[in-house]
């Protein structure tokens, strides 16, 4: 029975430190594939700048609605805001998306979008930047922001 007991625990160890290993392979990778992408790409640059405007769709997950003031029209609304659009520059041959968070969000061209007539906003970013993109190897980019 003890025989049994260490051939599983030296099992379970190499399985472990296999799927370490893949890990750590599959986390390099992207780096590296992230590098790549990052190198020549100008954020200060919308894709197809010669070209005409790009496509983005928008939405917004209402989260909250609250502080309603009728008097003054003032509200306060919580809600995940999105950005999807397609650059070229960004496409890459691998088959699972690059999730980009923080300031490595930043290293990507995003719109500039606004909201006419705001009187006050903000991002949340309580212990960090609630700003995320996910990149698909087709150039698919979303931006998430709360």
């Amino acid at each position: 029975m003890q025989m049994f007991s260490a051939k599983w625990f030296v099992y379970m160890a190499v399985l472990t430190l296999s799927k370490g290993s893949i890990a750590n392979n599959l986390t390099s990778a992207t780096s590296d594939i992230l590098d790549d992408l990052l190198e020549n790409h100008d954020a200060r640059l919308r894709p197809y700048i010669k070209g005409p405007p790009i496509t983005v769709t928008l939405s917004a997950h209402v989260e909250s609605l609250s502080s309603i003031k009728e008097s003054t029209m003032d509200y306060v609304i919580t809600m995940f805001f999105r950005q999807e659009w397609h650059d070229p520059r960004l496409e890459f041959n691998d088959t699972d998306e690059i999730t980009m968070k923080g300031d490595d969000a930043s290293k990507v061209w995003v719109p500039d979008v606004f909201f006419p007539r705001e009187k006050n906003s903000r991002l949340h970013d309580a212990t960090i930047s609630n700003r995320v993109i996910w990149i698909k190897p087709t150039g698919h980019v979303m931006l998430s922001m709360r």
